[in-house]
């Protein structure tokens, strides 16, 4: 590991560190021996006269605290016990007092000692006169006598032996003083041998650690350059390969002992390529088992310690497989970039973990704006979403954000740059992490605006009437359905106005229906302006107008019923220099929760209507149950229903009855007329006076009068012979008026 000569420097320095520090160890240990063995003794017999000054102080002030207790205690046998431990306690202070005497060895320890006995003999007769005077029971002059003398002499005792102490503490600094003197000296010999021999040991230990280093660098170097999965080679300043590891051989196809002082250059052709990395430079690289391959090789010198370049060291990592997912990369983006430009929907991207967001160039010109005019934020995002829309999109997010939904398809508006608002549908999927995390959610945006606009005028179309704009039957049964529904619940009052133009025929007769239809306009124009918004006016068909009034009462109904008729009846319709005037018969009902469906509501404005019209026309009649023509109504549109369904099932007869001549048969030729018959559920004949009222005034007069004529020329045609039928035989049918005018 290391040189020749490196080991004989070594060796040598070794050889004379050892004679330095036998020779520091051999002066040192008589040194110190004879210094601790000295300074021990003393030490030793300066701790053992603090330990009797100790006990003495100790006694001394126990002896005080005993007195006081047999002052203070009133029971005779625990100032007995007390005066057992003052004995105690003052044998003690003697034993102690004998042992420090004998250790005492100056003048000056001799003479403190001396001034401590007299202030013990002197302090004796005081506490022996207390404890007499205790047991004598005068506890008040004994402690007097403690405040006054006894304890104030113990105190300065205590003092005493204080002082004692610092003096012994003293002589054990000054002693421990003197043995380091001793021990400087000592240390003085000792530090210049120990530093010669460190100045020796650290200028080996630098050659060793450096060596060392070196050595151990070099080994970690070798083993990380054999555990990454990089090619690396060094190489010296001529460019002669020195340690190429595993990956490096084999990439180029030559052992360490084969490439060794080989040119770099010479054994390693690399094609340069576009730099990808952007740690090096790309090449392009064919291995020895004829492998295409792409490395990313970098350069670093190496250099010694005092910076001084001796070599240089290759990486060559394979960057192959990034290349390829690059190249993918780069192909979907292309392919990515052309799908975006030429779908018109609009693409967005929120990477959930960074925070950016993507807006393709589409997206921000549906919007109107240029690619670099709108802000790439979810925060801009929200802020041209119409605040109406904005929850709907917020909560379809949170649940694909929860895991609840994988995608969401929403509906809203938002603002353009000229600050329209464009109707969009946002259609949006989350991808997620390994861990089922969400990670980014990407959509697209597509221009419904036109669509709503169309959706938008198919509903409105759906409800509303073509000719007038005024709400459809559809619309307003609708409304009606709804508020009957809450006037089952709340009690509440409202009103139907049910409206028949009178005389509308006559126009529509004279002018054609184009002024018919002009009129119709108008009248619904007139008519909007005498209602709230919380009213319907609607036109059920033809010359049928409905009007719901909410929480009207009856009264104020009728009272608007009127209002509306005489704003009808004034109002000229003027057509090709014609004046026309029309008038209006109006049903009025009251709705609450007494109302059983819709079509009991309509069918009692109906029946109102039609009443004011028998009773005269362009007139208001409110319905009520107990009405005479209410009841009439009511039977006839019961006949209606028996009507239809006999029309349905062929359940009508026809009659032949002769017309005889008052005046004989001379007066005229044989006639005979047809009568029709209706035939009930039950097979029964029905007197024409029960259906034929129902039938005119409801129009099935026609169909029965169809009927009628169709069946009897059937009969004719089937049978010519029929004696009912003679030549000379005039036969008569009874036809409706409307029949007629048809």
């Amino acid at each position: 590991m290391f040189s020749d000569r490196s080991k004989y420097v070594i060796v040598g320095g070794f050889i004379a560190v050892m004679v330095l520090m036998l020779a520091v160890i051999l002066i040192g240990y008589s040194q110190i021996t004879r210094t601790m063995r000295v300074s021990e003794q003393l030490v030793n017999t300066q701790a053992q006269k603090s330990h009797y000054v100790m006990m003495m102080y100790s006694t001394v002030r126990e002896r005080s605290v005993s007195l006081l207790r047999m002052a203070i205690v009133d029971d005779p046998f625990e100032r007995d016990e007390e005066y057992i431990h003052f004995n105690e306690f003052a044998a003690q202070y003697i034993v102690n007092r004998d042992a420090l005497s004998g250790l005492l060895e100056t003048e000056e320890e001799q003479k403190l000692f001396r001034t401590l006995r007299t202030l013990a003999e002197a302090s004796a007769p005081m506490q022996e006169q207390v404890m007499e005077l205790l047991r004598d029971g005068r506890r008040d002059e004994a402690n007097a006598l403690l405040k006054g003398s006894a304890i104030p002499r113990q105190q300065k005792m205590l003092s005493f032996l204080v002082d004692m102490l610092g003096r012994q503490e003293q002589e054990v600094k000054r002693t421990v003083a003197q043995a380091a003197g001793n021990d400087r000296e000592t240390a003085l010999v000792m530090g210049l041998l120990i530093f010669a021999s460190a100045w020796i040991g650290f200028a080996i230990i630098r050659v060793v650690i450096r060596k060392t280093a070196m050595a151990e660098q070099a080994l970690t170097a070798k083993v990380t350059f054999e555990s990454i999965g990089d090619a690396v080679i060094t190489t010296n300043m001529a460019g002669e390969i020195s340690y190429l590891n595993r990956q490096a051989q084999q990439l180029i196809g030559l052992g360490e002992a084969e490439a060794s002082g080989c040119v770099l250059s010479d054994v390693l052709t690399l094609e340069a390529e576009k730099n990808s990395s952007g740690t090096g430079e790309a090449y392009h690289l064919r291995s020895k088992a004829g492998d295409e391959l792409y490395v990313d090789v970098s350069r670093s010198p190496i250099r010694n310690d005092l910076g001084r370049e001796f070599g240089s060291v290759v990486i060559l990592r394979d960057i192959t497989q990034r290349k390829e997912v690059e190249e993918t990369l780069r192909r979907n983006e292309e392919r990515f970039a052309l799908i975006a430009r030429g779908t018109s929907d609009g693409i967005w991207d929120y990477n959930l973990e960074t925070g950016e967001i993507y807006f393709s160039e589409r997206w921000k010109n549906m919007l109107g704006y240029e690619d670099d005019e709108f802000e790439s934020s979810f925060r801009a995002w929200q802020g041209v979403i119409h605040d109406n829309d904005l929850g709907e999109i917020l909560d379809a997010w949170t649940e694909c954000m929860t895991g609840a939904t994988r995608s969401f398809s929403v509906e809203y508006r938002i603002l353009t740059s000229d600050g329209e608002w464009k109707w969009v549908e946002c259609r949006g999927l989350v991808l997620l992490s390994d861990e089922q995390a969400p990670t980014r959610i990407a959509g697209s945006h597509t221009d419904i605006s036109q669509r709503k606009v169309s959706e938008q005028k198919l509903l409105w179309n759906s409800t509303h009437d073509a000719l007038t704009g005024l709400a459809n039957r559809y619309a307003f049964e609708q409304r009606l359905d709804s508020e009957l529904q809450l006037a089952r619940r709340v009690d509440v009052e409202h009103a139907l106005l049910y409206l028949d133009l009178d005389q509308f025929k006559v126009i529509n007769d004279t002018c054609g229906h184009v002024a018919g239809d002009q009129l119709l306009r108008q009248l619904s124009a007139l008519l909007a302006k005498e209602f709230r918004d919380s009213d319907t006016l609607a036109r059920l068909g033809g010359d049928e107008f409905s009007i719901f009034l909410k929480d009207c009462p009856v009264r104020k109904a009728v009272s608007i019923a009127n209002r509306v008729r005489e704003s009808i009846e004034d109002y000229c319709f003027v057509w090709d220099k014609q004046t026309f005037r029309v008038g209006v018969s109006i049903g009025v009902v009251t709705i609450n929760r007494a109302n059983a469906s819709r079509n009991e509501v309509l069918a009692a404005a109906d029946i109102a209507c039609y009443a004011a019209k028998d009773l005269g026309r362009n007139r208001v009649h409110l319905y009520q149950e107990s009405d005479d023509q209410m009841a009439l109504r009511h039977r006839e549109m019961h006949w209606v229903s028996r009507i239809t369904r006999a029309l349905q099932d062929e359940r009508f007869v026809l009659y032949c009855q002769k017309i005889l001549p008052v005046g004989g048969p001379e007066s005229g030729p044989p006639m005979q007329e047809i009568l029709v018959r209706m035939v009930d559920e039950k097979g029964g004949i029905v007197a024409p006076n029960l259906f034929i009222p129902a039938a005119e005034r409801y129009n099935l007069m026609q169909a029965i009068d169809r009927w009628v004529i169709r069946n009897l020329f059937q009969r004719l045609a089937e049978d010519r012979d029929n004696v009912c039928f003679g030549e000379d035989l005039i036969t008569t049918v009874n036809l409706s008026g409307c029949s007629i005018n048809e």
